[in-house]
Parts: structure tokens; sequence; C-alpha cells
């Protein structure tokens, strides 16, 4: 059977070549063994070839500072802000076990952040959750059709 490869997998194939060689990286850094550097490099390196999920799955767990969005989609930025993240989950518990002062928290750099401001960020927390969802169902799809049960 014929795999018809999309202009998507060719533009995350050439995110996966950009980011080897930002960090200096080869396909073998991949991999955990002789058949998955072969199966990577073939993925990677043929125009016709599609991208497999172990080899999103390879990246991602190689580079976890790299936001999955950016290397499926070519959105965003190539890392994740996840130090904002933990940052902003932080002061939602702080706000709602009460220990914040009078509904502000201080996040540095004399700033205050308001309850109101911490509902747009509950909000935001909410749609990445969405996003995330979204991403893993996006990821199911570069899975192998003969490995699906």
């Amino acid at each position: 059977m014929k795999q018809i490869v999309t202009v998507e997998e060719n533009m995350t194939k050439d995110r996966i070549k950009k980011l080897l060689t930002d960090r200096k990286a080869s396909v073998s850094s991949l991999a955990n063994n002789e058949s998955e550097r072969v199966l990577f490099g073939r993925q990677i390196g043929k125009e016709k070839s599609t991208v497999s999920y172990r080899l999103l799955h390879a990246v991602l767990f190689s580079f976890p500072d790299v936001d999955a969005n950016w290397l499926l989609m070519g959105e965003g930025s190539i890392t994740k802000a996840e130090h904002s993240a933990t940052r902003i989950y932080t002061q939602h518990n702080e706000l709602h076990d009460g220990s914040n002062n009078g509904g502000t928290i201080n996040v540095g750099a004399n700033t205050t952040v308001s309850s109101k401001t911490i509902e747009e960020l509950e909000a935001r927390i909410a749609e990445l959750e969405r996003d995330k969802h979204y991403l893993q169902a996006l990821l199911e799809k570069f899975v192998p059709m003969d490995t699906k049960k």
C-alpha cells in the first residue's frame, strides 16, 4: 500500500532537521538501537516517507524543552515556557489556599496579580489543557496504521 506524505509531514521533518542542526545532534542521538536509527534516518531523510509516532516521541523525549505544538504544527516558538506554567500553577494554588495577601500575589519585579488576573490565568490554563488533549489526539494520527489495534 502506497503511503501519501502530506505537506504537514514534510514540514514536520524540516522542523526536526532544524532542531537537530540547532542542537548539534544527530538521528542516532534519538534512537535507542540500530534499527530505530535506520528507521528514523529513513523517515527524516526520504521525502516520500511518513513521520512515525515513535520518531515524534523520541524527539520530544530527547528535547523536553521543545514545544510539541511547534514541532507538529509549526506554531509558537521552538521551546515551551515551562517555567511560566509552573509559576502560574503556584500562583493559582496560593490564591485558593489562602496564603496570598488580600487577593493579590507578588510575582516579582514589583508586580502583583489581582483575583481577576487569576481568573484569566485559570481560563488560559483550561485552554492549554484543551490544546494538550488536541495535540495528543493529533499525535495518535501519526501512529502507523499497522500498529493500531
